[in-house]
């Protein structure tokens, strides 16, 4: 909707917040989207420094914010400012989108894990009773294991080059998921190989493969994986990184990072919007990062 044709009194404005975002394309996504459902609200990025962080909440409430999606590094910190948030969120530090309700309440929750999940449903994955093995050792490893524990998988291994952090992971998921098999190992190609053996979802959780980052040397443990094995890549940017270019390579199912990025889109429009976004809106989404990585792509 173009900012002329909406109505003043009832624009819903809604920030995106963090230490570098005013370049950000996730600003032109959200705009584009709120464009293309007519939607009366207008995104507007700005770079917050920590310790304005508090600043910006009260701000936000007063000027009768809707939302905000909050980028690094203030995922953690906004914790402490959220009336309500989920387990997950506070366990592992990580909110990553607010709404302000009309109570004077902040609502906040990590939307990251939700995008690995929709992606799943979009393309009708049961993740019940399914074995899991995921590379990363991140905090977002930790808001993924868990969201997929939610779903009632029964089996979660992790592998990471650094061990404490993946048993710090696993410590914490086995207290909240006493009921689920989780554990850990060094991330090596014969420790990845030899749990890929039995793993219906193989899940690349940390950098590795990012534009500007590292590639993985070695990613023959794909090719131990079952032929029904699903490969999911949380890098968006390139699109096919080497882990999908060898899941396509062997036939298996897969979903690109893209994929679940356009579903942790839809699930914030849902949450700050009380919105649904259907089929149409989420080709948009598709198409934007399609054109934004010069990519062509079917699902």
């Amino acid at each position: 909707m173009n900012i002329l044709e909406m109505n003043p009194q009832e624009i819903r404005p809604c920030a995106f917040i963090g230490g570098n975002v005013k370049n950000s394309s996730a600003v032109r996504l959200y705009t584009k989207l709120v464009d293309f459902y007519g939607l009366n609200s207008v995104w507007i990025p700005r770079n917050i420094a920590e310790d304005e962080l508090g600043d910006f909440f009260k701000a936000a409430k007063l000027l009768k914010y809707s939302g905000a999606v909050i980028c690094p590094p203030h995922k953690g910190a906004s914790v402490a400012y959220m009336d309500e948030t989920d387990e997950i969120s506070k366990t592992f530090l990580s909110v990553n989108c607010v709404r302000f309700n009309e109570d004077g309440t902040i609502s906040g929750h990590g939307f990251d894990g939700k995008g690995v999940i929709y992606a799943f449903d979009q393309r009708g994955v049961e993740l019940k009773d399914k074995t899991v093995m995921m590379i990363g050792g991140g905090g977002v490893a930790g808001i993924f294991a868990s969201e997929m524990a939610q779903r009632g998988v029964k089996k979660i291994t992790i592998l990471n080059r650094t061990l404490e952090k993946a048993e710090k992971i696993v410590a914490t998921m086995k207290n909240m998921y006493p009921e689920i098999d989780v554990s850990c190992m060094a991330l090596s190609v014969e420790n990845a190989c030899e749990v890929a053996k039995t793993a219906d979802i193989f899940l690349q959780a940390t950098s590795l493969g990012r534009k500007g980052f590292p590639e993985y040397e070695d990613v023959s443990f794909i090719d131990a994986l079952p032929a029904n094995a699903w490969v999911m890549e949380a890098v968006s940017n390139p699109p096919e990184t080497k882990i999908v270019k060898a899941a396509k390579e062997r036939g298996l199912n897969y979903i690109i990072g893209m994929e679940m990025q356009v579903c942790q889109v839809e699930s914030i429009f849902k949450f700050i919007y009380d919105f649904d976004m259907d089929e149409r809106g989420r080709k948009v989404a598709a198409q934007f990062f399609c054109d934004l990585f010069g990519y062509k792509y079917e699902v």
